[in-house]
């Protein structure tokens, strides 16, 4: 279930009797994974026009961070060892994409509705803080010093995160 907040009025949006959970909220769409045909998938459902779909397949859910929105788009990060992949789809067209492939440890993510940010940790125990530009696809790297960023956090134009100093 959901509720509105301002008004603390529930929204039953279904009576499933499976699992869902990771729920996501973004102006019209709700966002969750439902494991009803026996594997995890990606749904989204539109509160305005009270439909749902589904979006894709989700091989290890409980691995991944998110999902979350930025925009339109429905965001999640995959990681295998050190490797990480932030994966999106975009909503009404139900189109997935890979934002983000790197060698690298995701250690947060955070979104607004025109950028992610997210932390990344190498092999010596340092990370840094990242920016993605949906707009143009494009990454910067926003800090690049000997201390360990993590918790990445965002609203509107502004990101903020934990740093603590690192003994190399």
């Amino acid at each position: 279930g959901t509720k509105n907040a301002s008004a603390a009025v529930e929204l039953q949006r279904t009576s499933a009797t499976t699992n869902e959970y990771k729920p996501a909220a973004q102006g019209k769409y709700l966002a969750f994974i439902d494991e009803r045909d026996g594997t995890a998938q990606l749904y989204a459902y539109d509160v305005s026009l009270k439909t749902e779909k589904r979006l894709i397949g989700i091989a290890d859910p409980n691995s991944i961070v998110g999902p979350l929105f930025a925009g339109d788009y429905l965001v999640w990060a995959a990681s295998a060892g050190t490797a990480t992949n932030i994966n999106a789809v975009y909503v009404p067209s139900g189109e997935s994409t890979v934002f983000v492939s790197t060698g690298l440890k995701l250690i947060g993510l955070a979104a607004t509705s025109e950028f992610l940010y997210y932390t990344l940790e190498n092999d010596k125990g340092v990370s840094d803080v990242y920016e993605f530009k949906l707009s143009t696809r494009t990454e910067r790297r926003l800090t690049n010093d000997d201390a360990y960023q993590s918790a990445p956090s965002a609203a509107g134009p502004m990101a903020v995160w934990t740093e603590t100093a690192v003994k190399l």
